[in-house]
């Protein structure tokens, strides 16, 4: 998936070089952050915080570790569950068989946050379905 892009002034060699790049489409999706979790066993961040758990417009929940700062990680590290009922945006690959972008089973394909949105900019189909998501807890 992609296409790759090659320098015109950059001889052809066959290995990985700088000059060829890989251009994948994304696409940016919406959702409010439902949950968090630990990071992986054994990673470096064993412990500690590791990412937010995502509800999407569609009323799956995709989970979201990657994109975030040093920064950011440690000001959520400090208290994750702040972040709960925020809505964030998250950029991730389209998948190619399916018409809103979704996997099969309706996540976002590899996920990654971007930055937290303002609840007066985003569609209202996300903030509709956070409220359906929570009359069923």
């Amino acid at each position: 998936e992609g296409i790759m892009l090659k320098s015109l002034s950059s001889p052809y060699r066959f290995k990985r070089t700088d000059a060829v790049l890989k251009l994948k489409p994304v696409q940016t999706f919406e959702g409010v952050v439902v949950g968090h979790y630990e990071a992986t066993r054994g990673s470096k961040r064993e412990g500690m915080w590791g990412g937010f758990q995502v509800l999407m417009p569609n009323g799956v929940v995709t989970r979201c570790g990657g994109g975030f700062g040093d920064k950011l990680k440690a000001e959520i590290d400090m208290d994750p569950d702040a972040w709960l009922g925020r809505i964030v945006e998250l950029e991730g690959q389209p998948d190619p068989l399916t018409a809103d972008g979704y996997t099969a089973d309706g996540k976002v394909r590899f996920p990654v946050f971007i930055r937290e949105r303002d609840v007066r900019d985003v569609d209202p189909k996300v903030t509709a379905a956070h409220r359906t998501w929570l009359a069923s807890q």
